[in-house]
Order: C-alpha cells, then structure tokens, then sequence
C-alpha cells in the first residue's frame, strides 16, 4: 500500500475527495489516511471476494491468457444470474468499473453491496436525464486508461439464449476511440453448474478481443452498426444459444458428466453439444431417462451419480464428512434459514433466486461470523471463536464433495443394479464428445 507523503493534516483533509490514501506523520509516528470513497472502494472489493468465496465453490477463468494486462478496456459480459453475476466478474477482472442499474442502490442494503456507475434502465423508470453523465463518465474511464465491465444486455437470463444486445456499449466505444484507438474490447461470457444453487462451480470464459478498427468515411449510426455486429459475433463465440429450455436443461447435465473425473472443462462441453446431441448420446440419454421411472434416485446437476469406485469406499468418505457438514450446519442455522427463506419467497424469476439467497444466507454470516469471534473475545474464550469460524469454513467448502457423495451412495447402495448403466451413460458420453473435438 503506498501514498502520497505529506507534511500536515491540513493538506491531507483538502485532498481526500480523491480517492487515494495518504502517509500522515504525527510526532514521528506515520498513519495512514483514506478517504470515503477509498474506503468505499475496498469494501466492495472485499465484498466482491468474499461472496465469490462464500457462494460459489470454485470460479475458473478459461482463456485466462487473453486477458490484457495493461491499457484501457471494454470487458463485455454476458449477462446471466442477476446482480450476483458482478461478484465473480470482478473478483476476476480487478479495477474494472462496472454500469450497473440505478435501482439497486436505492437502499442502504442496495448501496452495500453494489457500486458502480449507475444507470436508469428504461424499464426501471424514473428520472433517465442522469443516463447521459453516467456514459460520459464510462467514456472518460476509458480515456484515462480504466477498464469498464459492460453487459449489453442491460439486463440478465438464465434462458436458451442471450437478450437482445443495446447498442450503449458500442457507442462508448466509439466516443472512447476518438482519443483512445487502442481501447481493447473482450469478451467475456459466463456459466453455472447450477445458477440457483449454492456452492456450484461457475467459468468465466474470455474470447478473442473484438476488432475496433473502422473506415474513415460513414456516419456514426453506420460505424455503431458495424461494431454492433462485431459484438454479437465475439459475444456468440463466448455464449451457449439454444433452441429452448428443455434442450438447454438436458446439455448442461450431459455436459457436467463429461466433467466427472476428468480434465474436460463445463463450457468446452457445453459448446460442444450446443448445435445438436450426438445421436450415441441422445440414445443413451433417453435410455437413463426411462430408468427414472418409478425409483427415488438422488440427483446432482440433473445427473443420477453413481459410485465409480468401490461402494464402502464412497460410504466410508461420507460418514467421515457428515459430521463435519452437521455441525457446520447447527452452528450457522441461521444464515442458512436466512438464505433457503429469502431464495424462497423474494424472486420474482429465476435468474434473481441466487442473488437472494447471497444476500441472506453470505450477508448474515458476515455479521453473524465477526459477532461470534468478539463474544468469545469479551468472554475470555476466543479460541472457541476460531473454532466456529474454521468448522464454519471447512463445512462450507466441503459441502460440494459430501452432497456428491451423498447422492452417489444413495444411489449406489438403493439401485446398485443401475449403477454399470449409469457408468456407461458416461463413457458414452466422453467417447462421442472426443470424436467431435
């Protein structure tokens, strides 16, 4: 951390609108002064890690090498989890200032967990005479060598296929080429395991940088129309579009089976099967799916696991985590009633129960979590806190392996006759997917 050294306080108070820190010296003892705005910004930095941390259980970036490493740039994300989609965009593209809809900051709940330059969404409402400050502010971003992380959606889905693209984006770009021809443009788009539930794996995958240059001659609607259509194509590259919900819910469980117990990637797979299912795959598919019939199989993305290994084993596995999961359990009952209550009763669609479930179930335990470590503090018993806050940490990351697990051994053990064809569902699987790479 470093600042600028000064030599009273005075002179530091006249320069805290900045947004920077500061050394202050007082009788030979240095202290370092931030500003509100500082303050602010390393909050919802902290913010950003910590639900990524808290909610997802892991967030890959595929084609990490093409992300710049220097200059300005247009990060253009697909837009697909609600607001919650800004927490693993950032945690993984640090110093991008992000547009977002003005409406999530009207509360103070809004305002601490969401920052960026705002916008009024058409939809929202309300007085848009702002809008035109705000995209002035993201071009100057841009000319001062900042990274900007658009969606030019506007707005989120968890749909077959992406919204219709505004051209907001684009005419920031144009504004910013003006002063700045190497503003470089990437794309970056982003998957679920499984959007609405908690600790999934998610990718974040970065495309080839859209070209920028333009002919001289042409109006600007002409030159917005041909970085328009860059933009979809570079954005279709990054995305999964499909015919309809169905089809969409079937390739994300064929895809995340190719995935169990190798080193193929969920958006490789996806991408592979998005244009069609190999009939191979489609038969054995179907077969699995009429073995459902009448049995209580337990389920993980869509897919009815199965030991691959010994039975015991896997058993053996899951009654040494289930302890762990329990007490991590009855320990943070509240922040999970808190998260299952408002993923319950608060969306109005799909693509906003993750963001409340966040939000009760991650935004408890951040008060939750720091009560319990000063009350043991105050009571002389600290390492009881330190005791809560590991089991707690430990049972949060685990709790993908040990549902796995459980699906796996339930099924295993109540069906263990449909365990060769669930086996086999998947090296059909592996065996056709390679054929197409």
């Amino acid at each position: 951390m470093c600042g600028d050294r000064v030599d009273d306080y005075g002179t530091v108070g006249q320069r805290l609108g900045d947004g920077r820190m500061f050394w202050y010296e007082n009788g030979g003892n240095w202290f370092i002064i931030a500003s509100m705005d500082m303050i602010a910004k390393l909050w919802h930095r902290f913010l950003d890690l910590y639900v990524t941390f808290a909610y997802f259980r892991q967030v890959t970036v595929v084609n990490e090498e093409r992300l710049p490493a220097e200059g300005s740039v247009i990060y253009l994300g697909l837009h697909r989890n609600g607001a919650l989609d800004g927490a693993p965009y950032r945690a993984k593209l640090p110093g991008a200032k992000i547009l977002i809809a003005a409406q999530l900051r009207k509360s103070l709940v809004g305002r601490l967990f969401f920052s960026g330059i705002e916008v009024v969404r058409a939809k929202d409402g309300g007085d848009r005479s702002g809008n035109e400050a705000a995209l002035a502010e993201c071009v100057a971003v841009l000319k001062g060598g900042g990274k900007l992380l658009l969606f030019p959606e506007g707005t989120s889905t968890l749909g077959p296929r992406h919204l219709p693209f505004k051209s907001g984006a684009m005419r920031i770009l144009l504004a910013a080429l003006a002063e700045r021809p190497d503003v470089k443009v990437v794309p970056v788009g982003i998957r679920y395991e499984g959007a609405t539930r908690w600790q999934r794996n998610v990718e974040l995958v970065v495309g080839e940088w859209m070209e920028t240059g333009l002919p001289a001659e042409g109006t600007e609607e002409e030159k917005v129309d041909i970085l328009m259509e860059r933009m979809e194509a570079s954005l279709l590259a990054v995305g999964i579009n499909v015919v309809d919900d169905e089809y969409q819910a079937m390739i994300e469980t064929i895809a995340y089976v190719a995935t169990l117990g190798t080193e193929r990637g969920y958006f490789e797979s996806l991408k592979a099967l998005e244009k069609e299912v190999p009939a191979p795959i489609l038969a054995a598919w179907q077969d699995l799916q009429a073995e459902r019939e009448g049995r209580r199989l337990l389920f993980h993305q869509g897919a009815p696991l199965f030991p691959m290994g010994p039975r015991v084993l896997y058993l053996g596995l899951w009654l040494l985590l289930t302890p762990i999961i329990l007490v991590a359990g009855l320990l943070n009952v509240l922040p999970l009633l808190a998260g299952y209550w408002l993923a319950e009763k608060m969306p109005d669609d799909r693509n906003v129960v993750s963001l409340w479930r966040a939000m009760g179930g991650c935004g408890l335990f951040l008060v939750q979590a720091p009560a319990v470590l000063l009350g043991t503090a105050l009571m002389g018993v600290w390492w009881w806190g330190i005791v809560y806050v590991v089991i707690s940490l430990v049972g949060m990351k685990l709790y993908y392996r040990w549902w796995k697990l459980t699906v796996a051994v339930h099924n295993g053990f109540r069906y263990p006759g449909l365990r060769e064809k669930g086996l086999a569902f998947r090296e059909v699987v592996l065996a056709n997917l390679k054929k197409k790479d």
